[in-house]
């Protein structure tokens, strides 16, 4: 008596004979010339040597998103600031007829940051550098420009963005305070930064709100919570992108308190940014910082020289920072369960009969 022939190919599995070479349910088919995917066949079926005429090609997963050009961006923006800035700076010495010696070149340089026709462009020069970066990269990715620098509404509730922002502002000032406690260096940016600021009157004045308050966050948040952080995420996940942009957001400051300040509180942006799945509660947040800081240096309610801060500036600070805190996190909904649907069983036509 001979063996009962093969199932027909495309019928239900079954007990196969003790004989290669055919392949067992489950094992992927070569695909066809020119398809860049696997053949599966349906799982319970068996069958025998081409043509299969059922399963389907399975096309290749996608691939994973380049996160090799925003180091590669990241990087470029801080050569070109550093140039920049260099060229501008030699440019302005060279207006004021100052010789190029190093004890005259400090000297000079010093005096002349004071004045808002010196240091308001480089502002400008810096933020169109940081900004435009973003947005020429945005243009550049196969990525739609909106989706690519998180320009969506925000994906939260109105209360919640004023958490956000009201969190912001009180983190900083956390921040702050707890930095001052320690001992820092004098003559820093911060330091320097606040005694152009104390000094500006009328449209000086006007032109630092708009340039340090409004456009220098949009700016750093278009390049940092929008193009870096977006696509860190979509490798390493929000923690590991927070992190390394929030690393990055520091470097830029060229200054080791204000760098320090800045890493931290670029924690508590990429976390808003990433849980509304939008940059602008972030810019938000980091103007109104900004803004509140500006107002408060120039009416001189702070004192840069201050090395003590009382106890209790520092628990209501962080009272409504975890206040606000508590707020954003409690406020999130939570996703539903993806409904599993087990799809109907194929109707396949009664195979032939077999021949003994």
């Amino acid at each position: 008596m001979s063996l009962p022939p093969l199932p027909h190919p495309g019928y239900p599995q079954m007990p196969p004979p003790q004989m290669p070479p055919y392949p067992m349910p489950g094992y992927p088919y070569p695909p066809p010339p020119g398809y860049p995917g696997v053949y599966l066949p349906p799982p319970g079926y068996y069958y025998g040597p081409p043509p299969w005429p059922m399963g389907y090609y399975a096309p290749p997963g996608p691939r994973p998103p380049r996160i090799w050009t925003v180091f590669v961006m990241f990087g470029a923006v801080i050569a070109v600031l550093l140039i920049a800035q260099v060229i501008a700076i030699f440019i302005i010495l060279a207006q004021h007829n100052t010789p190029f010696t190093p004890d005259s070149i400090q000297d000079r340089l010093q005096s002349l940051m004071a004045s808002p026709s010196v240091y308001l462009p480089l502002f400008a020069l810096t933020f169109l550098i940081v900004g435009g970066s973003a947005v020429a990269g945005a243009v550049l990715s196969p990525v739609k420009f909106k989706q690519r620098l998180e320009l969506g509404a925000p994906r939260v509730r109105w209360w919640r963005v004023c958490a956000m922002t009201i969190g912001t502002v009180a983190a900083s000032w956390l921040i702050m305070l707890i930095i001052t406690l320690f001992p820092l260096p004098k003559g820093g940016a911060l330091e320097n930064l606040g005694e152009m600021i104390s000094r500006a009157k009328g449209w000086v004045l006007v032109a630092q709100i708009a340039a340090i308050g409004l456009i220098g966050p949009l700016a750093e948040e278009l390049l940092f919570r929008g193009y870096i952080q977006t696509r860190l995420a979509l490798r390493m996940g929000p923690a590991g992108a927070i992190a390394i942009t929030s690393v990055f957001f520091g470097v830029l400051h060229f200054d080791p308190v204000q760098s320090t300040y800045a890493a931290i509180l670029g924690v508590f942006l990429g976390y808003i940014a990433y849980t509304s799945k939008s940059i602008w509660p972030a810019w938000l947040g980091h103007a109104a910082n900004n803004t509140v800081s500006v107002c408060i240096a120039n009416a001189g309610i702070t004192d840069p020289e201050a090395r003590t801060v009382p106890l209790i500036f520092i628990l209501i600070t962080a009272g409504v920072f975890t206040l606000c805190l508590l707020a954003i996190c409690l406020g999130r909904k939570r996703t539903p369960a993806p409904v599993i649907t087990t799809p109907a069983p194929l109707e396949l036509p009664p195979p032939p009969p077999f021949a003994y």
